[in-house]
């Protein structure tokens, strides 16, 4: 058993599977993030520490008797980050970077950083894309987290600070909102389930590595408690679905056609992105376990549960 886990963000959709696998391991869990009455899991060992990540004190309290933390806190999206720059400078990079600067004063021995495997690279001939590829991110969200990698390796150079920065694909599973505007399986699933019509950004052959959220948790929980570190690492399923595919997916599982509108693709758009797992398949021997029929069925079973399709 590792010591203490600080997960920052873990009542958010991702949070909550990290938060879940470690908790489930009997490891020490604080919780950081807002909104305390969302979170999902009712482990009475779970630490829950409510603040916004701009209040140094919240973040202290939140760090206190921890010896390990997960970053994996945002303020924007992919499609939002472009509208708002600064802001997403302000709230996501400055504020990570004070971060840091307290998990040095802490001493905390490790942070696994969720990074952006889609974002971070931008368009790329190279499919499935390696960690070796040079990034050239088309979105204020990637830069970002590109530069978290960065000092990510700056505060280890000068402290010591290990890490592990996770470029993850597009995660979906049961809790992600599907009301929002990301979460594409989460949002056509609950649509599927309603009879109500789904947009589609472009022709639908747009391409995208799909993760289950429980997969991704694991990985996190390998990069914190392996003894590698100090790296950066891809984490996917290995393999692509294009938007078509999730559609025939669900039509395929709720039995009958669905309704899909198309309109024109937007600048951020990637036409395609899988990622090239193999680096941190070698280095931790991890590996994905939910394929996505099994995941999309997992989706649909948990929308029935909370009232879709009625």
């Amino acid at each position: 058993m590792i010591g203490r886990v600080c997960i920052i963000g873990g009542n958010g959709f991702l949070g909550s599977y990290i938060s879940d696998v470690f908790a489930d391991a009997k490891t020490p869990v604080t919780v950081f993030g807002r909104s305390p009455e969302k979170y999902r899991n009712m482990n009475p060992d779970i630490r829950f520490v409510s603040g916004d990540f701009t209040q140094s004190s919240a973040i202290d309290e939140a760090l206190e008797g921890a010896d390990y933390v997960v970053h994996c806190l945002t303020t924007v999206t992919v499609h939002s980050s472009n509208a708002n720059m600064v802001y997403d400078i302000e709230s996501n990079l400055s504020n990570t970077v004070k971060l840091l600067e307290k998990c040095v004063e802490k001493k905390i021995k490790r942070i696994v950083f969720v990074s952006s495997g889609g974002a971070v690279y931008g368009p790329t001939p190279v499919c499935p894309t390696p960690e070796t590829v040079i990034a050239k991110p088309i979105c204020s969200y990637g830069i970002v987290k590109l530069a978290i990698e960065n000092y990510l390796h700056l505060f280890h150079h000068l402290h010591g600070l290990e890490y592990c920065a996770l470029r993850l694909s597009n995660p979906y599973g049961p809790r992600q909102n599907p009301e929002a505007n990301q979460g594409v399986i989460s949002v056509f699933a609950a649509k599927a389930l309603n009879g109500e019509p789904m947009k589609i950004f472009g022709d639908g052959s747009a391409v995208r590595d799909f993760i289950h959220a429980k997969d991704f948790a694991r990985a996190v929980k390998v990069a914190m408690t392996q003894k590698e570190a100090n790296y950066i690492a891809n984490v996917g399923s290995g393999s692509g679905a294009s938007l078509n595919d999730i559609v025939s997916a669900l039509e395929s599982q709720i039995d009958r056609p669905l309704d899909v509108e198309r309109t024109e693709t937007r600048s951020a758009d990637i036409s395609k992105s899988i990622l090239d797992i193999s680096h941190f398949q070698n280095l931790t021997g991890w590996a994905p376990q939910i394929d996505i029929d099994t995941g999309i069925k997992d989706v649909l079973g948990w929308l029935r549960q909370i009232g879709y399709g009625k």
